[in-house]
């Protein structure tokens, strides 16, 4: 049986009574734009101001300019401001009445029995300029080749790679438009100035468009030897009118002129939606070979907005033939051309990739956890090599002292990871090395910022030393697929003697970092891994509202979603998807409801199947034996029985409580089979004989005389309460409320004396259960 008591205090005439708690590649060729006018959905967007980050240096790649004055290529020292104070290397192509060109060395060719790719900025500037190639070629001259055609009055617009404006016949020989062009040629033109209908017969860039003509500045592609392929000769009426032409020259002998046959022509200013691509700022040209596809492509790109022209796909059959790269060891020469009339705007140029590997004082390497050296090869040969999302990340720069001709003691090294792949707050020193022997080591002033730092290094060094730099760095995770990383570097030498500096600078290395999960885990416990769960409810419990299980989770793979479903007796209880956060190591909860209707009386068994869809075979089940019980049992009596504030007059007689101060029982049945077998008592239990000697607790029903409430030592209780007098609620609950007037009132013969009569007798409510008979 289960039972209460209950006690009280008498204080200055006060009674209380209390409870005791029991690479997408879209144009090919001959495509031209069907829009070579400006639009009107442009904005004035611009690309960027000044080198961002990536620029390098580029020593030992070309060979002399060819040409006389419009090349020139001058190093910049670290400057804060610009390529995130990295040195770099700016190539400036201008001039005026000019035909130049520059080209790799012997050995700096493009291998195409191997991948490769190349990135540079361009600012086209804001003068006027005709525009500028990039060319790759086999010509029999080599580092030397060059357009022939240089007539100033005639051949401005051959860009330095294209022949003449038109065919001619001489005493010995016939000229076409390509025979003064660089033979076994491949050229993308950014042609920034139009040299359209009203140029003729100077008029490459006339077209069989419906304008008649291609606006510029614009971007395609030819080849430039190959007569047939790039050239079409064109005639002009008697009425102004210009046309392609049957052939290179009229009955009576006369040359035709000749217009460029253009692939993959785009209006640079609508590919990039810009007013005009020539507004002194930065965009990116990117070109790749893909050996394994044999695909090599092309593209601009506004770094600032992201927009893009249509990236270009040159079919390989035509380009290795034209190339003839079987005859010439599948390489060929590659830089650039230009040629100016009397334009002298000038074209600026930074490679933040080179296609050839360069040869620099400083090398870098970068190795994971494992200790492999995980740089990759620039044909890709190693990209199977990485470091793992949240490892330490190990660096090693060493710088080879074979140009200086002093000894110096300041050496300042700087170097630079990618942005938002690198937690530089945990780079927390460096060690140096001078010809292998320790040196020591030093903490680093970090910019997190830019994610750089800079190391001052107090070594005494000179001609013939190396230096290494070795560091760790820890790796983020706040990404959710696996990334290409970079890292560069440089050491600043200063000659204390003259007070000029000497710049060692790095090629970027690049690695990959890949994101290794753990195995999502699935328990129902977040302390220990549990895959079974034991509950027990009562029945009651569930009357008003669902049942709440909860499962925790951890691990898989970032972004990814995690399915779960909950079942029943083949019935779904619940079946959703949760997105898995980008913090997979920290422990996660979801919270799931079994409706009641779908609980029984006795064992419940759910089970639970959680799953990544990056891995949807590897299924965690998680099983539940929920148990339903029902039971009888007292769950409300009186919290506070209390007659406070009496004066002496008023402590004689029957007394009712304190205004407010009811009561409200309650017996829940939950059983499966309710019975009305059950009764509540109540009885007085004397904890001090000496005290309230005159006084007496009796109960008052609403509709019936007071009954004086037993002591427990007799014996005796007074029944107060069952199945038949209480009203049921709720399903399971019997209540029954009593005001401040009824139930439990204290009855005095005598006044009372003034004092404190706390727990002197307490109330014991006792639920009874009888036997009913079958």
């Amino acid at each position: 049986m289960n039972y209460y008591k209950l006690g009280y205090t008498l204080s200055f005439f006060c009674l209380f009574l209390l409870p005791i708690s029991s690479f997408a590649i879209e144009r090919t060729e001959n495509t031209v734009d069907p829009v070579s006018q400006p639009y009107a959905g442009i904005g004035d967007t611009r690309g960027i101001d000044s080198i961002p980050e990536g620029g390098i240096t580029i020593d030992g790649l070309f060979d002399n300019p060819v040409g006389g004055i419009g090349f020139t290529i001058k190093n910049y020292a670290p400057n804060n401001a610009v390529n995130n104070g990295f040195p770099y290397s700016e190539i400036t192509i201008g001039g005026k009445n000019n035909w130049i060109s520059m080209w790799s060395l012997e050995t700096n060719k493009l291998d195409f029995s191997q991948s490769f790719k190349g990135r540079m900025f361009v600012n086209f500037g804001t003068n006027q300029s005709d525009g500028f190639t990039f060319t790759m070629h086999n010509d029999t001259n080599k580092t030397q080749a060059l357009t022939t055609a240089q007539n100033k009055k005639t051949d401005g617009q051959n860009l330095g790679v294209y022949g003449t404006n038109a065919s001619s016949q001489r005493i010995f020989t016939t000229i076409y438009p390509n025979t003064d062009a660089i033979k076994n040629s491949f050229s993308v033109e950014f042609d920034l100035y139009k040299n359209g209908k009203e140029s003729y017969p100077n008029a490459f860039d006339v077209s069989d468009n419906p304008l008649g003509e291609l606006n510029a500045p614009h971007l395609a592609y030819t080849f430039p030897g190959n007569l047939n392929t790039t050239y079409q000769p064109i005639d002009k009426s008697v009425l102004g009118n210009i046309s392609d032409a049957s052939g290179w020259f009229s009955l009576g002998l006369v040359g035709r002129s000749a217009r460029i046959k253009h692939n993959a022509y785009q209006y640079m200013n609508n590919a990039l939606k810009t007013d005009n691509v020539q507004d002194g700022t930065w965009y990116e040209f990117n070109f790749n070979f893909d050996f394994d596809k044999k695909e090599f492509t092309y593209s601009l790109k506004d770094p600032k907005s992201g927009e893009e022209t249509s990236r270009v796909l040159v079919p390989w059959d035509t380009l290795s033939s034209e190339l003839k790269l079987s005859a010439n060891d599948n390489k060929a020469y590659w830089g650039f051309t230009a040629a100016n009339g009397a334009s002298e705007g000038s074209v600026k140029m930074v490679f933040a990739d080179a296609p050839v590997e360069l040869q620099y004082a400083l090398d870098n390497d970068v190795f994971n956890s494992e200790g492999e050296n995980i740089v990759l090869e620039t044909n890709g040969g190693n990209s199977q090599k990485f470091t793992k999302k949240g490892d330490d990340v190990s660096f090693k720069t060493t710088a080879r002292l074979q140009n200086i001709s002093y000894e110096t003691t300041n050496l300042i090294y700087q170097a630079s990871l990618t942005a938002n792949q690198f937690d530089l707050t945990t780079l927390k020193e460096a060690k140096v090395s001078v010809n292998d022997q320790y040196l020591g080591s030093y903490v680093p002033t970090v910019d997190t910022k830019n994610n750089k730092f800079i190391l001052s290094i107090p070594a005494t060094v000179k001609k013939g030393d190396y230096v290494t730099i070795d560091f760790k760095v820890k790796s983020t995770t706040e990404s959710a697929s696996d990334e290409l990383a970079k890292f560069t570097s440089s050491l600043l030498l200063i000659n204390i003697y003259s007070g000029n500096q000497d710049l060692l600078s790095s090629m970027p290395v690049h690695f990959f970092l890949k994101l290794i999960t753990d195995p999502i885990t699935a328990s129902w416990s977040n302390e220990t891994i549990t895959t079974t769960l034991t509950k027990e409810i009562d029945r009651a419990a569930l009357a008003d509202t669902d049942y709440l299980l909860r499962f925790y989770y951890s691990g898989g793979t970032a972004g990814s979603i995690i399915h779960y479903k909950l079942v029943k007796d083949g019935q779904s209880l619940a079946d959703d998807t949760i997105a898995n956060e980008s913090n997979t190591s920290t422990q996660k909860s979801k919270e799931l409801q079994i409706p009641s209707s779908a609980l029984a009386y006795g064992n419940n068994i759910v089970t639970l199947s959680v799953y990544e869809d990056t891995n949807p075979n590897m299924i965690i089940q998680l099983t539940a034996i929920i148990t339903v019980n029902g039971s009888l049992q007292v769950t409300q009596v009186p919290n506070l029985l209390s007659w406070t504030n009496l004066k002496i007059g008023e402590t004689r007689g029957e007394l009712a409580r304190d205004a407010g101060n009811t009561i409200d029982l309650t017996v829940t049945d939950s059983r499966q089979q309710q019975a009305k077998d059950w009764y509540l008592s109540i009885a007085t239990v004397t904890t001090d004989p000496t005290a309230l000697i005159s006084s007496n607790f009796v109960w008052k029903t609403p509709n019936g005389p007071s009954q004086q409430i037993p002591d427990k030592q007799s014996g005796n209780s007074l029944t107060i309460m069952d199945a038949t007098t209480a009203s049921l609620n709720r399903l399971y609950d019997y209540q029954i409320h009593f005001t401040n007037t009824e139930g439990v009132l204290l009855k005095n013969t005598e006044y009372l004396a003034i004092g404190t009569y706390k727990n002197k007798q307490t109330i014991q409510w006792t639920l009874n259960q009888v036997l009913m008979p079958d």
